[in-house]
């Protein structure tokens, strides 16, 4: 089945070149400085957002052949697992950068990545309108569920997973992939999802925005202010915004409110055409990468 036209994960499939994963470890350079986490936890009152472009410390590459990566997530032990859409493929990347292995190759285009459990991960896959629980040790598919509609991003909060389905719904599922909830969202286009406290935040790559809604789908704020095409999107351990800009080439932080920006790191430090992002809450680090796989680990 072909992907809509709309679709941000189509329109910008079209790298051919072999890629590099890059390795960013910079935690004396970039800081978050934040009010207590009292303040914090009442409805993200007065927030302060104060970061440092971080330097380069290291480089990787990857597999000799071209890739398109579209979702990507941090392991508890600090792995990293990428989705391939060139392949159709999960690619796993020991905590040096290294390549380890390919996880498992699909029939159909997979979207986004979620961490479940153990060695669990959840996937979805666009044409085929399903969710994959995968065992990344024994590279296995351990359950599965089909959805009405097809799959976009995907995350994981307390202990529910949160899944985009065609474009203009959010449904929760528990680990076991039982439906718990769905969620009406009036916006089309969503793209990529992140679940905080008790707000979802969305990436409408078409309509150049960001967008925060309660979890009955009411839209609480928007931010469209210097961004071109957003994509992935997720929230650190103090409620700020993560987001990789495709369009603007640029990875940026947004205030809990939705109110201040600053970019994190840009083109001139080597963004080019971002998509894939994901952040480790305990470990305070970030990963992005590039649609063409370049790719970088980031202190928060």
């Amino acid at each position: 089945m072909k992907v809509d036209c709309f679709d941000l994960e189509s329109t910008v499939r079209c790298t051919k070149e072999f890629a590099k994963l890059s390795i960013y470890l910079s935690p004396e350079n970039l800081q978050l400085k934040t009010k207590e986490e009292s303040q914090l936890q009442s409805h993200f009152k007065n927030p302060v957002l104060s970061i440092v472009k971080p330097v380069i410390k290291q480089r990787f590459k990857m597999p000799k052949y071209p890739v398109h990566i579209s979702g990507c997530q941090i392991l508890p032990n600090s792995d990293i697992v990428f989705v391939d859409q060139e392949k159709n493929s999960l690619l796993l990347f020991n905590n040096d950068g290294v390549f380890v292995k390919e996880i498992m190759t699909f029939i159909n285009t997979p979207s986004d990545i979620c961490y479940v459990r153990q060695r669990e991960v959840a996937v979805t896959l666009i044409d085929r309108q399903k969710v994959f629980i995968i065992d990344v040790e024994r590279n296995k598919v351990v359950r599965r569920t089909d959805v009405d509609g097809r799959c976009y991003g995907i995350c994981t909060y307390e202990q529910m997973m949160y899944v985009i389905v065609d474009a203009n719904s959010v449904i929760a599922l528990d680990f076991d992939l039982n439906i718990e909830n769905l969620i009406p969202i009036v916006t089309k286009s969503l793209s990529r999802i992140a679940v905080f406290g008790d707000r979802l935040y969305c990436t409408h790559s078409i309509d150049n925005s960001v967008v925060c809604y309660s979890k009955e789908g009411e839209k609480l704020w928007s931010f469209n202010d210097e961004i071109r095409f957003p994509f992935g999107i997720d929230i650190d351990t103090n409620g700020y915004v993560y987001v990789a800009c495709n369009g603007s080439n640029s990875i940026i932080s947004l205030s809990q409110d939705g109110t201040k920006i600053e970019v994190i790191i840009s083109e001139d430090s080597g963004v080019n055409k971002p998509l894939a992002l994901n952040i480790d809450r305990e470990l305070s680090v970030l990963v992005f990468s590039n649609e063409n796989g370049d790719s970088f680990f980031l202190s928060i």
